[in-house]
């Protein structure tokens, strides 16, 4: 079939082609994902074990010495971190790329349950899978109390009970994490006295509460024609239960708890703490789920029928906040959003005037109103429609994506050019438009095409790599293959179809080009400054080019000024742009021996140089200091 002669021929179908490519490219728009920077799969998976109130030195050697000795058969195992701190042991497994995370996972978890066993008082290890896409928070809130008698870590139970898990029910939020505050406990204060005078030893103290505080099943009993399943509830509920519990029994009567000390409820020892604008706070961020729309997570949907994170922290000032204590406020400190926003915005800004330039570029050379038209109908025509294999090809809209998009802004009107001029000449040499527009696209055809297959030929290898560059760079080069390709098809089927019925005869047009002429000059002026280099360039080479050595001289003189020049002029290299996302995170590693009082003494200093930064009204700005 001749494509060229099918789209000259039926402008109609060519039209309502054009218009659904660029209906579907703007439906596609709305459905993709927006987020920052594209995913990148990291195969690492995180084992992380809690034993509360421990010394590094014994999670080292009762439960990442022991896990790391199952955990080292793991198939497919590139590198294994550890690191214990205290209470806390965490081992961190890097995979190779390409490895099937599912059996791996799978795996891992087999060789914990081959551990022998476990200190007492250790909680059950958490496997995790890390997602690149999920590390970074995409909102911080600071929960407040401008009462500066009023206690805000006692809270913490509730940021958790509470605000947390209505946080988390935002579509598109994977997790919510709590930092600072301390959580509520029983302390059971002992009298060691009291202890010697009945003969009691701690253990049998421990094992009596261990004892006492489980629910315990009680088997079947049989009631008629029924079964009912009988089950001992005994788990402590309040304080005196615990106040009663019998520790050991005398001649002289049972001894209780409350014989021997006191019991409250209190708050934890504190091991951390966060302050904003010199007041104790509690820190909650917001984690989104991988492929989430970041903008649709944040501020809800168009129709109101979802939430937004921001509309259920108006929800949580509104209704949980006032009962639980005097001008208590969650206050968002942080919006990935906005530098989303601004970035976009950039490149977005930053297409639109390429596109405008290359449309300058045109009528500056071309010198003809309608050719440049329809040249700069392939621009959005091929940008647009990138969308749809985009959306196809499950990716997400980023800054990386849009910068190849503004790349290829300037290599979508290639083709169309080349098609044009071609056209224009035949058109001047006395054919009709329709036959100029058949001719000159016929002729040009396989010039185009090779073209772009020479660009297609240096991305599409980048679509195939599944190193982690190869993941970071695959949206920048579907984009630029999406719209090269796009443009070739422009090129032969709407440029030839449009030239066919908008291009007339080149005198028709001449007054444009002398108006253009007369007002700026353009064409004198392009010709005497041509004119006027290259008879420089001449005069500088043309008395030393009698010898072939001279020509060799001259010619590796240029080439060698250049590569100095051009490694002169290079910028510094880095793995990715420096961004500025109004966000500030400072960490001061302390000595391990320092207490948190002694920490928090330190943090005071640190908060008292940057006390005159807090004086902002933009919220991407507020100072606050987590340890």
């Amino acid at each position: 079939m001749d494509t060229i002669r099918f789209a000259i021929t039926n402008p109609v179908k060519v039209t309502v082609g054009v218009l659904l490519l660029i209906l579907f490219g703007f439906l596609s728009l709305n459905a993709i994902p927006i987020q920052l920077v594209p995913n990148v799969d990291k195969p690492v998976i995180t084992v992380t074990t809690t034993w509360t109130g421990r010394s590094p030195e014994e999670v080292e050697k009762q439960i990442i010495e022991e896990q790391e000795d199952k955990l080292k058969g793991v198939s497919s195992l590139r590198k294994m971190t550890a690191e214990a701190s205290e209470g806390r042991a965490e081992i961190e497994l890097e995979f190779n790329l390409g490895v099937d995370m599912g059996r791996v996972l799978q795996e891992v978890s087999d060789k914990l349950r081959e551990v022998p066993e476990y200190p007492d008082e250790v909680d059950e290890p958490v496997i995790s899978v890390a997602d690149a896409a999920n590390e970074n928070a995409i909102a911080w809130m600071i929960l407040t109390s401008h009462d500066p008698d009023f206690n805000i870590e006692q809270l913490r139970d509730v940021a958790e009970d509470r605000i947390k898990p209505f946080l988390e029910r935002v579509d598109g939020v994977s997790e919510a994490n709590v930092y600072g505050g301390r959580d509520r406990e029983v302390h059971i204060g002992i009298n060691p006295a009291r202890l010697a005078e009945r003969g009691i030893t701690f253990s049998q103290l421990r094992e009596s509460l261990q004892r006492d505080n489980v629910n315990v099943s009680a088997g079947d009993l049989r009631d008629g024609y029924r079964d009912v399943r009988i089950r001992t509830v005994n788990q402590y509920e309040d304080l005196d239960q615990i106040r009663q519990t019998i520790v050991v029994d005398t001649d002289r009567g049972p001894v209780r708890i409350e014989d021997l000390g006191d019991v409250k409820l209190t708050l934890a020892k504190r091991r951390a703490f966060v302050r904003s604008r010199g007041s104790p706070a509690i820190a909650l961020n917001a984690i989104r789920e991988a492929g989430a729309n970041v903008l649709r997570v944040m501020h809800g949907s168009r129709d109101g029928k979802q939430q937004g994170l921001r509309q259920r922290i108006e929800m949580v000032n509104e209704r949980i906040l006032p009962s639980l204590g005097p001008g208590l406020k969650l206050t968002q400190v942080y919006d990935e959003t906005i530098y989303i926003y601004n970035a976009i915005n950039l490149v977005k800004w930053n297409l639109l005037i390429g596109g405008t330039l290359a449309i300058l570029g045109l009528i500056l050379f071309l010198r003809h109103i309608r050719p440049t038209a329809i040249v700069a109908l392939a621009i959005p025509v091929a940008v647009i429609g990138t969308f749809v294999v985009m959306s196809a090809a499950g990716r997400n809209l980023n800054v990386v994506s849009l910068a190849g998009l503004a790349f290829a802004v300037g290599m979508v009107v290639d083709n169309a050019i080349v098609v044009i001029e071609n056209i224009d000449r035949h058109l001047s040499l006395g054919k009709s438009p329709r036959q100029a527009a058949y001719d000159g696209t016929h002729e040009v055809g396989g010039a185009i095409l090779a073209s772009t297959l020479t660009t297609l030929a240096v991305f599409v290898p980048v679509l195939n790599m599944e190193e982690e560059a190869g993941q970071l760079f695959r949206d920048i080069a579907l984009a630029i293959c999406a719209a090269v390709f796009l443009s070739l098809i422009v090129a032969v089927t709407l440029i030839p179809s449009a030239s066919a019925i908008w291009l007339r005869p080149r005198v028709a047009s001449q007054g444009f080009r002398r108006m253009a002429e007369g007002l700026f000059g353009i064409s004198g002026i392009a010709h005497a400054v041509t004119v006027r280099v290259a008879s420089l360039i001449h005069a500088l080479t043309a008395p030393r080019l009698s010898t072939t050595g001279a020509r060799i001289v001259i010619v590796l003189l240029f080439t060698a000024t250049s590569l100095i020049g051009a490694a002169w002029l290079r910028p510094p290299s880095s793995y990715l742009p420096d961004g500025n996302r109004n966000l500030t995170f400072g960490v001061m590693l302390t000595p391990p021996a320092y207490h948190i009082e002694h920490n928090q003494s330190i943090a005071l200093r640190v908060e008292k140089k940057l006390q005159p930064y807090w004086n902002t009204n933009s919220m991407a700005e507020t100072a606050s200091l987590p340890f």
